[in-house]
């Protein structure tokens, strides 16, 4: 289990056109010790994340102004390592493996369970703890190199 110093350094956007998803899903996180931002669309989530570094995003695909695999690919372009959950409704699962396929982390159909938030919300953590760990390694030994 991490520890409440990670689940703390590690900030999530909720992005969801509709407002009463957000709000269920950040409570459901907050109570899991989560710093959890919400976005009502796209374009609001891309200014969120030009002023403030999220780890981990949670987006429904279908959106008004920019559906989530555009969305996907800005941030993706922003920081490569951003942990990007796609929610759908079943009839758009098809969307959903493309977003997998277009660098997603995961999906998660709606609606959504509570336990199964959580878990994919840890594994992103778990995946981010895995590759910081790299990029760390890979750093000391370049400059152990480089001397």
């Amino acid at each position: 289990m991490e520890t409440e110093n990670t689940l703390q350094e590690n900030r999530l956007l909720i992005v969801d056109d509709e407002a009463s998803t957000t709000l269920l899903l950040k409570k459901i996180l907050e109570r899991e010790g989560y710093r959890v931002d919400t976005a009502n669309s796209a374009l609001t989530a891309l200014m969120l994340t030009e002023r403030s570094k999220y780890h981990i995003v949670i987006s429904d695909i279908l959106m008004p102004d920019m559906d989530g695999l555009d969305l996907l690919q800005e941030l993706r372009k922003r920081d490569p390592l951003i942990q990007v959950v796609i929610m759908t409704a079943g009839v758009t699962i098809n969307r959903a493996i493309s977003a997998l396929e277009h660098g997603a982390t995961d999906f998660i159909l709606k609606p959504i369970e509570p336990e199964e938030l959580v878990i994919v919300t840890r594994l992103c953590e778990a995946k981010l703890k895995r590759w910081k760990g790299l990029l760390r390694a890979a750093f000391h030994q370049k400059k152990k190199e480089s001397f």
